[in-house]
């Protein structure tokens, strides 16, 4: 390990407890995650960083040609992805790098665990991987300890890449009281849907499809995205826009709420358009610093008088509009420049990340524990502690530019993200995947997915655990593909991971596991011509397993191997895996694409097995038993096998 400080006159190297240069920095270790703190001896030290180094385990670069590694990306938004270390030997990794070499298992994780106070991020060197924190050249005050961001260094045992990544996730958890809590969103979001083009008529028969359609998925949230407010994005003041919503918000909030789901609304509190209506009553609360596109400046975060402005236009949105999920938009933007203008904002009253966290913590303080925050647009850690939730992807639609990846290559990456975060869901966040946006027509924005990709979509959303939110008019649907997005509800709540991570070129192969007993597994196929797949299900534990087909929803019988004859280019099959238990059991239902395992269930006492249904809807839904030999099946007989008879009960 190398420590070094970096001052205007050049980088001193420091030993642990060993004043040096008017400072002394001290290191300590506990379960992995590491602690450096930096403490002024004198006055007038104003460093510019810190940084601390660590060499790669020669386990790991031995051969370096089968090195890998998971980049986990900067943002929210962004797309990760897996890399060869040979040809990337110098790179920035903005948060979290997982690496695996290939040939001898080897496993390897550095991570931030905290986005605290500085600006920070992960830099592989030669061999090495070192942590750089941004001190900006404030001067220290003397005797305060200045904590650094912590950080996991962690060697894996080999093949434990999902091990270090779980870790990573718990570290995470605990360092920021992690809250990713309430209930899973599920219901209709406006953004891929309408866009910025939305109003109440709108808003209120997306509510009333809800009802319509997916009453008995238990729907409970329909929020309006950007385009509900006055003078653009990032107007600085949400004024609701009476053109579009003659009645006000409240109106809308309250017909929304009295069909019982939460009512929620998109912000971008952050940022301040000097084209804006409202930029002279407000620019005084502003950066001069333009960090996106050529008007958009952020505000001086840690200014008191803007945190009274957050308070105000919070305690509106709840007070007023009732609204109690927000979908806090472009946060990244507020302290990083997208422009090329510059790296990252320097605030006058404080670190950039400091600041940056305490806006966010004063929206957090207004609103209450009880209202739901989803972080999009954001540094991935920035909101842990403070947001129930985040996005976990990019966007599902890009629009109909030339310059963009087509909708497929956008639908795939959005998928291997969310498929490689897995580890971040109710640990740190509660996942978003972006809307189910299942249309087969263009409205103008380049998605018009063939019904293969609608499958495949549908199971990526319903492998995630994350929220579901359509992003369609459910009555202008077919009903095969509104029957997809009600398929997917209520949903299970547990993310898939790969099988794995680095599977080449990408994951084919997700696994969802309930218990040691229940498991989903999802295929992909990504080519552009029919192909046959096949999985041994020896790999994930579940060889001799009952499997259904969970969008057929058709039980297949016992299984060691999965087959797909002719899967069509696109597309996806997904399967419930369960071992059979010794006394009759329910097994599964068709009441949607989980096969009924969460709606469902049964005790098998005194000779008479007992399914428990839900409360309310789903009275159609068929419901299967599995009966082992020496017991006298009940219902319908479907087949029998390996001695087991499969019964339809209703």
């Amino acid at each position: 390990m190398e420590i070094r400080l970096f001052l205007s006159e050049g980088a001193v190297t420091l030993t642990p407890d060993t004043p040096q240069n008017g400072v002394t920095v001290t290191h300590s270790v506990h379960n992995d995650i590491h602690t450096l703190t930096l403490t002024a001896l004198e006055a007038g030290i104003r460093p510019e960083a810190l940084e601390v180094s660590f060499p790669l385990p020669a386990s790991l670069l031995d051969p370096v040609e089968s090195l890998y590694f998971y980049d986990d990306a900067a943002h929210t938004n962004d797309v990760s992805g897996v890399f060869t270390y040979a040809e990337n030997p110098a790179r920035e990794i903005a948060q979290l790098a997982v690496f695996k070499n290939l040939s001898s298992s080897a496993t390897f994780l550095a991570g931030l665990c905290t986005m605290h106070r500085f600006w920070s991020a992960i830099f592989l060197r030669d061999g090495t991987v070192t942590f750089r924190f941004e001190l900006e050249g404030r001067e220290l005050a003397v005797g305060e300890t200045y904590v650094m961001e912590r950080f996991m260094v962690a060697e894996g045992t080999p093949n434990g890449e999902h091990t270090l990544m779980e870790a990573y996730a718990d570290g995470v958890a605990d360092l920021n009281n992690c809250i990713p809590t309430g209930d899973l969103p599920v219901g209709w979001c406006s953004w891929s849907c309408f866009y910025g083009d939305v109003n109440e008529d709108r808003i209120r028969t997306a509510a009333d499809m809800q009802v319509m359609y997916a009453a008995e998925g238990r729907p409970n949230l329909v929020q309006i995205d950007d385009g509900w407010q006055r003078s653009g994005s990032f107007c600085g003041e949400w004024v609701t826009d009476e053109k579009k919503f003659s009645e006000g918000m409240a109106a809308t909030s309250e017909y929304v709420r009295d069909l019982g789901m939460t009512f929620g609304l998109w912000l971008a509190p952050l940022l301040l358009d000097d084209q804006s209506e409202y930029y002279e009553s407000l620019k005084h609360l502003s950066m001069p610093d333009i960090t996106l596109g050529e008007h958009y400046h952020p505000f001086n975060l840690g200014d008191p008088a803007y945190h009274d402005h957050l308070r105000k236009t919070f305690r509106r949105m709840v007070d007023e509009f009732g609204a109690t999920y927000f979908k806090l938009d472009f946060l990244a933007a507020a302290v990083r420049y997208f422009n090329g203008k510059g790296h990252f904002v320097k605030f006058p009253d404080g670190y950039c990340i400091e600041v940056q966290r305490k806006a966010l913590q004063v929206i957090r303080e207004t609103v209450g524990d009880d209202v739901f925050l989803l972080a999009c647009g954001a540094q991935t850690l920035l909101g842990a502690g403070i947001f129930n939730g985040a996005r976990m992807s990019c966007d599902i639609i890009w629009g109909k530019n030339k310059a963009h990846p087509t909708y497929w290559q956008i639908m795939q990456n959005c998928l291997h993200t969310v498929g490689w975060r897995y580890f971040y869901h109710r640990k740190v966040y509660v996942g978003d995947p972006d809307g189910l946006v299942l249309r087969d027509w263009d409205r103008g924005d380049g998605f018009n997915c063939t019904w293969s990709e609608a499958e495949l979509w549908t199971v990526a959303i319903a492998m995630s655990g994350g929220s579901v939110l359509s992003n369609d008019e459910l009555e202008k649907l077919s009903e095969p593909r509104r029957a997809l997005y009600t398929a997917c509800l209520p949903p299970l709540d547990i993310p898939c991971r790969p099988v794995d991570i680095f599977e080449r070129p990408v994951p084919t192969a997700y696994i969802l596991e309930v218990d040691e007993n229940t498991k989903f597994l999802a295929l992909y196929h990504f080519g552009d011509t029919m192909t046959d797949l096949d999985f041994d299900l020896d790999r994930v534990g579940m060889k001799g397993a009952l499997v259904a087909d969970c969008l057929s929803r058709k039980f297949l019988g016992f299984k060691d191997f999965v087959h797909v004859e002719n899967a069509n280019p696109h597309s996806a099959a997904m399967f419930l895996l369960r071992k059979p238990a010794d006394k009759p059991a329910f097994v599964g239902s068709d009441a949607n694409i989980y096969m009924g395992i969460n709606l469902f269930s049964s005790v098998y006492e005194n000779g008479i097995l007992t399914v428990t249904r839900p409360e309310e809807g789903f009275e159609e839904a068929k419901v299967y038993a599995l009966w082992p030999e020496g017991y006298t099946p009940e219902g319908e007989t479907v087949w029998s096998e390996q001695g087991y008879t499969l019964t339809k009960l209703n």
